[in-house]
């Protein structure tokens, strides 16, 4: 083996150096190193490679420009998108791995207040809220089923709301967990009842249970949940509806007054690569 130990190589004419012929490969010891100083590029012509040896590593500090280039071999980890899941069937996409779920149910509806009576109804539950990540392949699938809002109780009834729905993101092939399920809010009561109560949840990794209705005695809002804001209820008048997802009606005040409806759950998903 020759050896040739040097301090510059420098162009005889012009500004170019050509290193080797076609099909040559030049290779640096380990522990070598080539240093590109401030302002400085390695060019690499059309058909022109450099290879990376596994184990190896390419350490950039300034910017590395791949404009025209073709890339491949290098992660594509990282966030891919944000949707709001409809009911049905969830199928993990191609290239995702990982998702991160967040299921809310649906708030309860606000109770009336009966005709010929001066009593009033109670606010409806807020729907609970869970958020779970979970490790996915492709070709996975789960069920979502999406909580319904709980109904006001009609005008003079002094009958009760009904309860929002359940909300949950269910297994049905490829993953190891079972399911994330949130309930629904109960339904206020009506005729100087008792608010109803929050859903409730254990199944995430984060879990938040939906705020009771307020009673009869009380201002008659519904609860609020995580994802949602309930109906407001102080002075006598019809229930008000919640807003966002989740949230609780509140109770109708005052002789033949109505509930107002709790909001819709909701299940979102944020996938990642």
């Amino acid at each position: 083996m020759s050896e040739v130990k040097v301090n510059k190589i420098s162009p005889r004419s012009g500004t170019d150096v050509t290193l080797g012929d076609a099909s040559d490969t030049f290779t640096l010891p380990s522990g070598s190193a080539i240093t590109v100083a401030s302002g400085g590029d390695i060019n690499v012509a059309s058909g022109g490679e450099i290879d990376i040896a596994s184990g190896a590593t390419l350490d950039v500090n300034g910017t590395l420009d791949v404009t025209g280039a073709t890339v491949t071999g290098l992660s594509s980890a990282g966030f891919s998108r944000w949707h709001i899941a409809p009911a049905g069937t969830y199928t993990v996409p191609a290239d995702i791995t990982k998702i991160l779920v967040e299921v809310q149910s649906g708030g309860g509806g606000g109770g009336a207040a009966p005709s010929g009576s001066t009593g009033t109804g109670a606010g409806g539950g807020g729907g609970a809220y869970a958020k779970k990540y979970l490790a996915v392949t492709a070709t996975h699938t789960m069920t979502v089923v999406i909580g319904a809002k709980g109904d006001k109780a009609a005008y003079g009834s002094g009958a009760a709301g009904s309860a929002g729905g359940t909300s949950s993101f269910t297994n049905l092939v490829g993953t190891s967990f079972t399911a994330i399920s949130c309930t629904g809010g109960a339904g206020g009561n009506g005729n100087n009842g008792t608010g109803g109560g929050g859903g409730v949840t254990t199944t995430g990794d984060i879990n938040i249970n939906g705020q009771d209705g307020s009673d009869f005695y009380g201002p008659k809002s519904g609860g609020n949940s995580f994802l949602g804001i309930s109906g407001q209820r102080i002075t006598a008048g019809n229930g008000e509806d919640a807003t966002g997802y989740g949230g609780g009606g509140s109770g109708g005040s005052g002789e033949a007054t109505g509930g107002g409806d709790g909001s819709a759950g909701i299940v979102i998903i944020t996938e990642y690569k």
